[in-house]
């Protein structure tokens, strides 16, 4: 149980003003990443699509080889898409 406490602890951090200080609101980050991949490669993705595509990537790492690291991220970006996804229903 302290483990599960200790990684959704860290996860809170890193998704909390930290990063959001560093690297702006997760909505805007994202945005621009969509503005980014539609102007050179020509995909069109969502933000939450983007995400998703971030947590399949940290999975596959973690397939390969366990690191806290992947499965911290997983939960960060999961949080984060949660986030997004309740924004984006706002807006329906």
């Amino acid at each position: 149980m302290e483990l599960i406490k200790q990684i959704l602890s860290d996860a809170a951090k890193i998704t909390s003003i930290d990063r959001r200080n560093d690297y702006n609101e997760p909505k805007e980050n994202f945005e621009d990443a969509s503005m980014i991949l539609k102007s050179n490669f020509d995909i069109e993705l969502k933000p939450s699509d983007i995400i998703k595509v971030l947590i399949s990537l940290k999975l596959s790492r973690e397939k390969y080889k366990h690191k806290y690291d992947n499965l911290l991220d997983t939960i960060g970006y999961i949080a984060i898409l949660h986030e997004l996804l309740e924004n984006e229903n706002d807006v329906k």
